[in-house]
């Protein structure tokens, strides 16, 4: 894994476990980033076109998102290595899918589902934390205003 798949597997060795469920949310909002990412590293190398009209962008967008979560689904240190291909192949397809539908919340159950669903262990990794009056205009509780 280089650059953004490294970014995207940590996000989901994050979402296996290794946050609290709570940081879902916030996990989600930075798959969209990386992808967006992923568009402007395109544009820079002259593989993406500058002038993108906006379903090019949500195409580009999510090339560049699967792209990564493959990178990170392939590596042998992701922690479900139990999933099989066809199963990694459906999550980026519903991804891809969701992303062009800007479906975010859809993504968030995608990646629940590929890590595990939810978690049965009963042990709590400890409540959100508290925001600040500045955070919470930017309280990423609800993907519906993404």
């Amino acid at each position: 894994c280089g650059g953004g798949g490294v970014v995207a597997m940590a996000l989901m060795r994050g979402a296996c476990g290794a946050l609290p469920s709570w940081t879902l949310d916030s996990t989600v909002i930075c798959f969209k980033a990386l992808g967006l990412g992923a568009v402007s590293l395109g544009v820079a190398a002259g593989t993406v076109p500058q002038n993108l009209n906006e379903d090019q962008l949500k195409m580009a967008q999510a090339q560049g998102l699967c792209g990564y979560l493959q990178q990170a689904l392939n590596d042998p240190r992701f922690p479900r290595n139990s999933v099989s291909p066809d199963a990694k192949n459906i999550f980026l397809e519903s991804v891809g899918a969701m992303v062009l539908k800007r479906d975010w919340s859809g993504i968030k159950n995608a990646v629940k589902q590929i890590c595990g669903g939810k978690r049965k262990t009963g042990v709590s990794q400890g409540p959100p934390p508290d925001y600040s009056p500045w955070e919470q205009a930017f309280d990423s509780r609800s993907l519906s205003t993404l």
